[in-house]
């Protein structure tokens, strides 16, 4: 996955704190590996596929539209 999983968390506690960034954490990890596989875009990294998964992708309640 990219980013990988610690470097997901690091960013998830940054941004949103303690317990949103725990949560986000846990959601990842559970995703890690699994249906996550099949649904995630493909990126090349140094030549290596990886599916891409990045935190802004799973801030669902954040939207960019302005009232």
């Amino acid at each position: 996955m990219y980013p990988s999983c610690s470097h997901y968390s690091r960013q998830a506690f940054s941004e949103y704190g303690p317990i949103i960034g725990w949560v986000m954490t846990t959601d990842r990890l559970m995703r890690c590996g699994r249906d996550e596989m099949n649904v995630a875009p493909t990126v090349y990294i140094d030549g290596v596929p990886k599916k891409y998964d990045p935190l802004e992708h799973n801030a669902f309640w954040r939207t960019t539209e302005k009232p």
